[in-house]
């Protein structure tokens, strides 16, 4: 990093010759200096006045054209007649409402009302023209009603596809009294006349442009429906698709144009703020610039070049070369350690178990790593770009929703959801999703986690689980089988037997009648005495008055044993694992009591204090019932434990209360038991954390319940307690499950 005599020498000898040149247009540099400033000045002057303007004309846009619709639209949304036609099968407008539309229409100087049903077809409409209506058109392509279907007002400008004119639609969803989804749209649609008007009154160029860049209003006709650029054939045609400005081409803007005299340029526009009250839209203005502006541009570049080579005459030759000799190895050197630092990173994604992609706002892939490449099942290249997340594979939530159906404006955290491939191959998947900025692009990171070994993990735990509850249960359950099923044995014996003798002495009954028609007296009261005889071997009386209760008895048994089974059958197969479904809490309550009966008959009595026509609660039914079981479990173990520490021959008392909260549901399971020690209290929902003996617990209980109640379902699950009082476990449920991962 030493320079040398040499190099000196030879910068010397090119400072003695640059001397005289820089005395020579040292005058000149001062001149196009103060030149080039006063330009400067000048160009910033105008800019500062003409963003100022602007800036004032779009709020004389927002708040003298926009401020009556929205009181329209309460009246319409409102209006007896729009919700009576909206109820009827047959949706045919009346003349009174056709004259109601008609004055709102010309109340609030709105081109057209009109009202749409829930498939994007006019059924009511003012007259428009006198002989002009949208009676029976469909426009449910349209952004303001599908986008109004989905519960949202809007506010949007296009050009009418029947008139050809353009206007503000403002559109709000109508609601019918019992129904969840909107029955169908009102919408007003605003002239934008005045608009024009305003701009009329600019002296230059002026427009107003959407969110894609078509001019939609503008002060000279030759400027409509122009795009300074034009996108993309697929960004293009969905535009055009969209009819958003009718059948209008949609063309670019020349490279330059001419204006009374003057020559435009794209690119010298000053932008005003959002206009029309929609975000995206701009109010922006051309303005010319004079030649000597450009031509005070161009001899700035030759003064600056001037003024760089007069420093650098006079400056210190040596140390400035080596400064810049410096600066230069440590730019490389910083550059180097950038590429080294993006290399190692690369590797790191590359590598990372984690798919990791990185979109634009289109939802296009700009970049993913291998793991990304194998759960999407693309072929690993690092050629592919602008591939749509979901043309392949669709990411889901758990409702089915799609992710690109959620706002880009908002981050996922940790949304389970699955992969679903065109074949119906079905990948369970946790999705973060992050915006982010690199230079002027907006970009998303996507980072996705196969979930099939947890769920897999989790689902042979949840099995492991219910197997160990049923092994428990099993010899209770046998000993509740086997006790109605003895004493069906039994009378179903007494029966047979009473049976046998009923029969026999019905034999001899008739043996003996068939004598008694020729019998004198003596031979009758004969007779009688066998048949007394008989009866009393028989024991007639003891066989009327046993049997109809021996037959009952064996019903009830065998009532019983089909309780037994069908709780036991409701508890191992509550229907398709996995899957959300509506559900009777009360009624799965006592299946599960039914089911653990031997576990709690002899230690506790059930207080039960159910809400009656308690709402179905959407949840997971089968691993629902397995927690209810581990909280019964808990409470009687937890009875006995404070029985034996008393020596206690009494019973304690397991109370479940249900009962409706507003949207949730909340259920109590309280016991007299022990308690739960202070210094525990932060640990019962760890995994594998039990005070029981082996044998008797195996610490995933409270786990499972906490992990399906709080993670899956979404609710919250808390407890009270009370050293040697008991303990209660709250449990609360939303009775409709919803996603909370969108953050």
């Amino acid at each position: 990093m030493i320079v040398s005599d040499s190099n000196f020498k030879r910068i010397s000898s090119i400072t003695k010759r640059t001397i005289f040149f820089s005395t020579v247009f040292s005058s000149l540099i001062v001149v196009a200096v103060t030149w080039i400033l006063v330009g400067v000045f000048h160009k910033q002057l105008i800019t500062n006045e003409t963003r100022e303007e602007l800036d004032h004309y779009s709020n004389v846009l927002v708040n003298e054209h926009l401020v009556s619709i929205r009181g329209v639209l309460d009246r319409i949304s409102k209006s007896e007649e729009v919700l009576h036609l909206l109820q009827k099968k047959e949706k045919n407008q009346s003349l009174e409402l056709e004259q109601y539309l008609n004055g709102i229409a010309a109340g609030s100087n709105a081109s057209i009302v009109y009202v749409m049903d829930g498939d994007g077809n006019v059924i009511a409409c003012s007259r428009y023209d006198n002989n002009q209506t949208l009676l029976g058109k469909n426009y449910a392509f349209r952004k303001y009603f599908l986008d109004a279907m989905k519960g949202d007002e809007v506010l949007f400008a296009a050009v009418g596809v029947t008139t050809n004119e353009r206007g503000l639609y403002q559109s709000r969803p109508v609601q019918l009294e019992g129904l969840v989804n909107p029955a169908g749209v009102a919408v007003v649609k605003m002239g934008v006349q005045g608009i024009e008007k305003v701009l009329l009154s600019m002296s230059h160029p002026s427009c107003i442009v959407s969110p894609s860049g078509v001019i939609f209003l503008s002060n000279r006709a030759n400027l409509l429906y122009k795009m300074q650029q034009l996108p993309g054939e697929k960004e293009l045609a969905a535009l055009r698709e969209s009819r958003q400005f009718a059948d209008n081409p949609l063309t670019a803007l020349p490279d330059a144009f001419e204006d009374n005299g003057k020559m435009f340029y794209p690119d010298q526009r000053i932008e005003g703020k959002s206009s029309l009250g929609l975000p995206g839209w701009q109010l922006i203005q051309w303005r010319g610039l004079q030649y000597p502006l450009r031509l005070a541009s161009v001899f700035s570049v030759f003064a600056l070049l001037f003024i760089i080579a007069g420093g650098i005459v006079f400056a210190n030759w040596r140390e400035r070369i080596i400064a810049d000799r410096n600066l230069l190895l440590s730019q490389q050197l910083a550059e180097q350690n950038l590429r080294e630092g993006y290399e190692i990173l690369k590797r790191i994604l590359e590598h990372l178990p984690v798919g990791v992609i990185v979109s634009d706002n289109l939802m296009n892939i700009r970049w993913i790593n291998k793991a990304a490449h194998l759960l999407l099942r693309f072929p690993h290249s690092e050629t592919i770009k602008d591939v749509a997340i979901g043309v392949d594979a669709i990411i889901t939530d758990e409702t089915g929703k799609s992710i690109t159906e959620y706002p880009l404006g908002k981050n996922l955290a940790h949304l389970e959801g699955k992969l679903v491939f065109p074949g119906g191959d079905e990948t369970p998947v946790l999705l973060d999703r992050t915006q982010f900025e690199l230079g002027e692009d907006e970009l998303f990171l996507h980072a996705i986690i196969d979930l099939s070994e947890r769920k897999q993990m989790e689902a042979n735990l949840m099995q492991a689980r219910k197997m160990e509850s049923i092994g428990q249960l099993a010899e209770g359950i046998a000993h509740e089988i086997n006790t109605p099923a003895q004493f069906v044995g039994s009378n179903i014996d007494f029966i047979f037997t009473s049976v046998v003798d009923l029969f026999a002495a019905l034999h001899h009954y008739e043996e003996v009648l068939s004598g008694v028609t020729i019998a004198d007296n003596t031979q009758q009261m004969t007779i009688a005495g066998r048949l007394l005889k008989i009866r009393e071997e028989a024991d007639l009386d003891f066989l009327e008055e046993e049997f109809p209760i021996a037959a009952k008895q064996a019903q009830e048994g065998i009532d019983r044993i089909a309780k037994i089974v069908k709780a036991l059958k409701d508890f191992s197969h509550p229907g398709a694992e996995g899957k959300i479904r509506a559900v009777d809490l009360n009624a799965a309550i006592e299946t599960t009591l039914t089911v653990a009966s031997n576990v709690w008959r002899e230690t506790a009595d059930v207080d039960l204090d159910f809400t009656p026509r308690l709402p179905p609660v959407q949840c997971l039914a089968g691993e629902l019932n397995q927690v209810f079981l581990n909280f019964i479990v808990n409470g009687t173990h937890a009875i006995e434990d404070k029985m034996q520490k008393e020596h206690s021959t009494g019973k304690g008392v397991l109370k479940i209360s249900t009962r409706q909260d507003g949207d949730s549901v909340e259920i109590r399971f309280s016991d007299t038991g022990t308690g739960i020690p202070a210094g525990i209290q932060d640990r019962i929902f760890d995994p594998f954390f039990t005070t029981k003996e082996v044998g008797r617990g195996s610490g995933q209980g409270l786990y499972v319940a906490h992990n399906l109640i709080c993670n899956k379902l979404h609710g919250s699950l808390t407890f009270l307690t009370e050293p040697n009082a008991g303990t209660t476990f709250i449990v609360r449920l939303p009775l409709v499950f919803q996603d909370p991962n969108v953050c």
